[in-house]
Formats: C-alpha cells, structure tokens, sequence
C-alpha cells in the first residue's frame, strides 16, 4: 500500500480496521499517512482511539510505536504532559528502542527535571543504536551534559559533549561547549581548533568575525606560538572583512580592533597583498 496514491493506500489501511480494529500495523501505517499529509488532528485522533481500544487487549504489547507516535504529536501541540504520559508508556512496551528513550530524556529536560533527563539522555552513550540516529543521540549526549551542568557537576559535561561531537562534528552546542572549556582550562590549541570549526559554521557575520579573530590570537599566544597558522587565521578574517557590510551587519568598530593586529603578523610571515589589503581597508576608516 505504501506504494499507492495516498488516498488508495488510505482506503487500504481503513478496509484492514474494519475487518480487524486492533491491527497495530494498519493503524500505524495509516497514522504514517495522515502526519504525512499534515493531518495532524486526525492521525492524533486515530491514535488516541486506538490505544484506548486496544490497551487491554494482548495487542497492547505490539502498540509501543502507537505511543510514541501519539506523544511526539502532542509534543508538536506544545502538550508536554500529554506528551511524558505516552511516552513513559512507550518505553515500558519498547524498553530496547533508543528512539522513545532520548524521545521521554527530552521531554523531561524541557521540563528542566535533570536528574530524570539526564537517566534517559545518558542511554545514547553506550547504546547500540547510537550510530544509526546520530542527530538524535548527538542531541541527546550534549543534552545530558547540560543536565550535568546545571547539576553542578561540569566535569562530569565533558565526557557527554566530546561524545556529541563524535557523533555529529558539526554540532553547534558540542562546538561551544568544549571550545569554552578549552579557554577556561588554557588548551588554546585545542580551542582555536574548535573556534575555527565553530566559525565556519556561524552564519551570523559579526559573531563569526569575533570568533576568527580569537582562533588568530590563539595561534600567535605564547603558549601556542604558531605565527605561519595565525597569519593564515589573520589572512582568512581580512578576506572577510573586506567583504560589504550586509543591512545585518555593523564591522567597522570590529575592522579597527581586529586590522592593526592582523597587519604586522602578514608582514612578518611575508603576505603582502593580504597587508596592503588589511592597510587599504583601515584607511578608508580613519
């Protein structure tokens, strides 16, 4: 049927309810169908339906994916409640799934319960499946660091946060979180190395003008010391700074702050067209 017009597939699936109400797979496909087309009332109004019809019957134990479903709808609604109370179902009939667990962590971290987000956000840390839905377990992992956070536990964030980031390199929260734990315990190698990731993937201008100009004095610090990688950092940032503002953009003040700096590092690693740019650009400031 999946491979039908929806409005055929959709006759198939209510055939199968007439002749067999509690079928869990034709109430699941056809809930599918309904979210698909953006019938949310009427998939949360089949589900709710359902699951009272078949909650004491023996196909209760196969409806787990029912609850889940219906709690994730009542979650779109803004109904975390309504949410928690499926969801807590849903695990108790799908114990093993990964995806109602992290589904029940984050519906208790909104509610800012941590030590009872943390319990169910911590699972993506070892769990099989882990790998098959890395958003969401990336999202859990740096959640349950937070919730580590706020439980006045940081050291025990970071484990979570590196764990987030293996599993999606891209993630911002992850990406913040251990480049600000770089800085506090003065890794700046590994800071300026998670700052210029971060960077290039802040689409605000200014902020990821800031954070390139801190990569560049990271670099050149004495503790790191490396000036051939900070003038590559510089010579980057006056690429970006010669940009034209945008209507969003306000980087004069940043141009003066950033280009006396940059200029005298370009000089002594020899980049001369990137000083005569970097020169050319402060003085139309001055």
């Amino acid at each position: 049927a999946l491979d039908r017009p929806p409005a055929e597939a959709a006759a198939t699936y209510q055939r199968a309810l007439e002749l067999y109400p509690e079928h869990v797979g034709a109430i699941d496909a056809l809930s599918q169908l309904m979210i698909a087309q953006g019938q949310f009332q009427p998939a949360r109004l089949l589900l709710e339906r359902s699951i009272e019809r078949i909650a004491d019957t023996p196909e209760v134990q196969r409806a787990g994916q029912l609850y889940y479903r219906l709690a994730q709808l009542f979650e779109q609604e803004g109904r975390d409640s309504e949410g928690f109370r499926y969801l807590t179902e849903a695990v108790k009939l799908r114990s093993k799934d990964l995806l109602p667990r992290l589904a029940l962590g984050q519906n208790r971290f909104r509610a800012q319960r941590w030590r009872d987000a943390l319990r169910h956000l911590r699972e993506a840390l070892e769990h099989p499946l882990a790998e098959e839905h890395p958003r969401e377990a990336a999202e859990a992992l740096y959640c349950a660091g937070i919730c580590e956070e706020r439980l006045r536990r940081k050291e025990r964030a970071l484990p979570f946060f590196e764990a987030a980031l293996g599993l999606e390199p891209e993630h911002l929260g992850a990406l913040e979180a251990l480049s600000s734990a770089a800085l506090d315990r003065r890794q700046h190698r590994r800071a300026a190395a998670l700052l210029e990731c971060l960077a290039g993937l802040t689409p605000e201008r200014n902020k990821r003008v800031t954070r390139l100009g801190v990569v560049a004095d990271l670099l050149r610090s004495p503790e790191v010391g490396d000036k051939t990688s900070a003038a590559t950092a510089m010579a980057g940032l006056v690429e970006e700074l010669a940009r034209p503002d945008g209507p969003d953009d306000d980087l004069d003040a940043t141009r003066l702050e950033l280009l006396p700096r940059a200029i005298p590092l370009l000089r002594e690693q020899g980049d001369h067209g990137k000083v005569a740019a970097a020169a050319q650009l402060l003085a139309g400031l001055v």
